[in-house]
């Protein structure tokens, strides 16, 4: 219906004087606060049918009602504040769970509360491929990168959910699926956890009543438990691994940890923290830090494995949802819960002293989970400017 009106439009002013106009519209609308009606979503399908590129363009704080996106790919646009009703877009899919970078950064995958995994390239912000699973929520994400015998190497990828399954694959350098492969639950249990060692060939499990597996994994037919141990029940956030695969911390919802080796469940630390419930906990890549998020605020820092408390910080009394720590151990991401709906990044100062650097808002619901990008962005003069965070959320 639009088509006749582009032609039009493009007879007369041309591609980017109609691409103005338009704009100019899109503003005063915006200007006059976003009223219910048709006219912001005929202006957005009037600038595809002019063929105009719409990555990085502003749309924020308007009104629309049945957009029509399928297939339209809309990377960097701005949609803050804007209300979207009875609209459809390329990839609807429910609430984020879960989200991980590949260990190159070079792709960003999401697991959503309807049991898929979206994986993305970071370069161009394009689907690259959607993993249907068995219509099971996906609880947590993990990435490694392994080489073969002919010194190629391949990208794997796994996932943890509700239907008491742990999924693998190894990916191509387009992020196609090479082979993949099932692990199941011995005594088919829901799996909270999974996290690859560095080396992409060994797999490690946990379960929500308080058993850790440990799987090799060769390729899909070639799949061997090697081990198995008790650890405290657990749930979503309370698993975190050190960067060398040898560590893992488990918490349970009352306050009890425990900071474990991977290989022969030797406990390095055993703790209770006495102010109540905890949500979410993350172990430094180093294995030397832990930091616990509690169920009405708060972050506590911990030594490993002296079990030092090292630091308090009151924050708004709600939920820590989760906790993330950055490749070198610099920075700390939490996500906060109903009533605030924020990302706190925390720095450290020195002196093993942490403090807050800055709030990041725009999430109007609750915010699962985060991760930050492999690479740290530097300047010309090698100093880092920039991380990359990417959060999963209840946001439609």
């Amino acid at each position: 219906l639009l088509q006749p009106v582009a032609t039009h439009l493009l007879d007369q002013l041309g591609s980017q004087a109609a691409a103005q106009r338009i704009h100019w519209l899109l503003d005063v609308l915006r200007t006059a606060s976003p009223l219910p009606g048709y006219a912001a979503a005929n202006l957005l399908q009037l600038l595809l049918q002019l063929g105009v590129d719409l990555r990085g363009h502003d749309f924020s704080r308007l009104y629309f009602r049945q957009l029509y996106l399928r297939g339209v790919s809309l990377p960097q646009t701005n949609f803050a504040q804007t209300q979207i009703v009875d609209s459809v877009f390329t990839e609807p899919f429910g609430l984020v769970y879960a989200v991980a970078f590949s260990p190159d950064g070079r792709y960003v995958a999401a697991g959503t509360s309807e049991g898929a995994i979206y994986l993305w390239r970071t370069a161009d912000q394009q689907l690259a491929h959607v993993f249907r699973m068995r219509s099971k929520a996906i609880n947590e994400l993990s990435f490694a990168q392994r080489s073969t015998a002919e010194g190629e190497m391949h990208l794997m990828l796994a996932s943890a959910s509700n239907d008491n399954n742990i999924a693998v694959w190894s990916l191509d350098e387009d992020g196609q699926e090479r082979w993949h492969s099932w692990l199941s639950h011995p005594t088919q249990k829901k799996v909270t956890s999974v996290g690859f060692h560095p080396n992409g060939r060994q797999l490690i499990g946990v379960d929500g009543d308080g058993e850790l597996f440990v799987w090799d994994v060769n390729s899909a037919e070639d799949t061997c438990l090697i081990q198995s141990y008790e650890t405290p029940p657990t749930a979503n956030q309370l698993v975190s691994y050190s960067g060398d695969g040898q560590t893992v911390a488990i918490g349970n919802r009352r306050g009890t940890v425990q900071v474990q080796q991977v290989a022969t469940g030797e406990i390095n630390l055993r703790l209770t923290v006495e102010s109540g419930f905890i949500k979410a906990l993350a172990l430094r890549g180093d294995g030397r830090l832990l930091v616990i998020g509690g169920e009405k605020g708060g972050l506590t820092f911990w030594t490993v494995p002296a079990g030092e408390l090292q630091q308090v910080i009151e924050t708004k009394p709600v939920a820590i949802n989760a906790l993330t720590f950055n490749a070198n151990g610099s920075l700390l991401a939490s996500t906060h819960g109903v009533g605030d709906h924020v990302i706190r990044i925390w720095e450290n100062a020195g002196e093993m002293h942490w403090r807050l650097r800055s709030t990041l808002v725009g999430h109007a619901q609750t915010i699962w989970s985060a991760a930050f990008g492999p690479n740290t962005v530097k300047n010309g003069a090698g100093n880092a400017v920039r991380e990359l965070l990417v959060t999963g959320s209840s946001d439609q």
